[in-house]
Order: structure tokens, then sequence, then C-alpha cells
């Protein structure tokens, strides 16, 4: 799923292109009954919007943990973590997890020199 940002209302099932500011989000529900979120792109005050509403849809839909993996290409800024954040309360307070995996070596050391490495779940990215 693209998604971007639009100045009217996104289209979640398509999403929209801005070559400005994207981010690839996709979500899926895994055979343990996991939600797997995979990010690519930028999440930022623009695009973070569009990760909070897949996240919200992944613990609706789902019964189990929430896995987020971020690939390399990643960026995240301060809003993009409160809403990682916001997702591991939530899930905690439901007796699930938010699981979050990164490759990138400056996004695992901004989480960890933020002291949230615990609170979001932080593991090894898939190609680690």
């Amino acid at each position: 799923m693209l998604f971007n940002v639009p100045d009217r209302e996104t289209d979640r099932s398509t999403g929209h292109r801005d070559p400005g500011a994207q981010v690839w989000i996709t979500a899926e529900t895994l055979a343990d009954g996991t939600s797997l979120v995979s990010v690519r792109g930028e999440v930022d005050l623009h695009t973070a919007p569009h990760l909070e509403r897949v996240l919200d849809d992944a613990m609706r839909s789902g019964e189990r943990d929430v896995r987020v993996e971020l690939s390399r290409e990643i960026f995240i800024d301060s809003t993009g973590m409160r809403v990682l954040i916001q997702a591991a309360e939530r899930l905690k307070a439901m007796g699930r997890s938010l699981r979050v995996a990164t490759g990138n070596p400056h996004t695992r050391g901004v989480i960890e020199t933020m002291g949230l490495a615990e609170k979001i779940g932080l593991g090894p990215g898939a190609n680690e």
C-alpha cells in the first residue's frame, strides 16, 4: 500500500502519489495470528497518521501481537516514534505487545538513545 501526503482524504485501498513524501505500508496477518506491518520510506509529521491508521486496523483485526518491520531506507522522526509508543501502550493494555524490528543503524540508535528500545519491543531487523 502506498501512502503519501495528500491534501484530501486518503483512499487507503489505493493510496495517493505525491513524489515529495512517500511511505509504503503493508499489513498482513501471519499464520500464528501476529499482525505484521511493514514500513518503508519516511515516517514524519506528514506520513505518521497513515502508520497510525494501519496500526489501529492491525490492533482491531488481530488477537495477537503486532510486529512492525522498518526497512533499511526508513527515516522516522519524533512524530513517528510517538505513533509507535502509543501503539505499544494500547497493546500492553490489551495484554498484547508491539515488537519493532529495524536493520537501519541510525533508526536503531535513535530508539536506543531515546531509551525506548524496551518500551516498543525493539528487536533485530529482518536481515540481521
